[in-house]
C-alpha cells in the first residue's frame, strides 16, 4: 500500500475505531481485530476504485515565470474513464500532463491530493473529444513510433494516431526579465498494413495510399482540406476516405 493510502487509512481507523474496539485499548488481540475491521469497512465503503490509489501524488507544477501550463487542453480536471490494471473506471477526473506523459487523476476519498496513476498499468483513457491508447512497439517499430500514449482519432483498416507533447522553451527576455513557455507539438502517425508510418508532409500522406492517392487528393481537394492549415484533419479525413476507397 502506498503512503498516501497509509496515511488515508491510519486516518480512518482513528476516527472508526471506536465503533470496533471490543476491549480497552492495550488489548493487542483487540486493536489487531479493530485495524482489521477498519481496513475491510474501508475497502468495503471505498470501492473498486480504491485499486487507482497505488500511484504516487502530484504536486503539480511550478508556474513562477511560466507562460501556459503542461497538460492537454485545460489545467483543469475532466471527467472521463481510464482502464488501469484490466479493470475500466468511469466517471473518474483526469488530466493529461503532456510533458512527461502522465496521466492525473482525483478521488473523492482523497481529495486534497492529485495522484498520478502507474504508467505500466494504464491500457487507455479518455476525455472530452480524446482517446488515448498505449501504443508499444516491438523491434521493427521503434525507429518509427515509441512507447508511450497516443490520440487515436480514427480506426478502421487504417488507424491514425497523434502524439501530443509539450516542451517547455525560453522566450527572448523582456524587459530584463526571463520567462519560458509551453510550447505544444503534436506528431502523426499512420498504421496501415500492421506498419506504422511516421506523417510529417503532405507529399508523404499521399505517398502512403499510393494506389489510391489521386482519388484522396481530389476528395481533399473538393472538401478545401489542406494538410498546412489543419494537418490532424487532413490526415485523419484522408485515411477515412481510403478506407472507404478500398473496402
Amino acid at each position: 500500500m502506498r503512503k498516501t493510502n497509509c496515511l488515508f487509512l491510519l486516518c480512518f481507523y482513528s476516527a472508526c475505531s471506536p465503533l470496533f474496539s471490543q476491549t480497552v485499548s492495550g488489548d493487542s488481540v483487540s486493536e489487531k481485530y479493530s485495524v482489521n475491521k477498519a481496513v475491510d469497512f474501508y475497502y468495503s465503503a471505498a470501492g473498486k476504485s480504491t485499486h487507482l490509489y497505488n500511484g504516487g501524488e502530484h504536486p503539480g507544477y511550478n508556474s513562477f515565470n511560466v507562460i501556459g501550463h503542461p497538460y492537454l487542453d485545460t489545467p483543469a480536471l475532466q471527467s472521463g474513464k481510464v482502464f488501469y490494471d484490466g479493470t475500466e473506471y468511469e466517471n473518474i477526473p483526469l488530466m493529461y500532463d503532456i510533458t512527461d506523459d502522465a496521466v492525473i487523476a482525483k478521488f473523492s476519498l482523497l481529495p486534497d491530493n492529485n495522484i498520478r496513476l502507474v504508467h505500466e498499468k494504464i491500457e487507455s483513457f479518455s476525455f472530452g473529444a480524446h482517446l488515448f491508447v498505449k501504443l508499444i512497439p516491438n523491434a521493427k517499430e521503434k525507429d518509427i513510433i515509441a512507447t508511450g500514449f497516443y490520440d487515436r482519432t480514427y480506426q478502421g483498416k487504417t488507424s491514425v494516431f497523434i502524439k501530443r507533447k509539450k516542451i517547455l522553451r525560453d522566450d527572448p527576455v523582456e524587459n530584463g526579465e526571463l520567462k519560458s513557455r509551453y510550447r505544444q507539438v503534436d506528431e502523426y502517425f499512420i498504421k496501415k498494413d500492421e506498419n506504422y508510418f511516421a506523417i510529417t508532409s503532405y507529399e508523404l500522406l499521399l505517398k502512403i495510399f499510393a494506389e489510391k492517392s489521386s482519388d484522396v487528393k481530389k476528395y481533399l481537394r473538393k472538401n478545401k482540406i489542406k494538410f498546412k492549415k489543419t494537418p490532424e484533419r487532413t490526415i485523419t479525413e484522408a485515411a477515412k476516405y481510403y478506407d472507404q476507397l478500398t473496402n
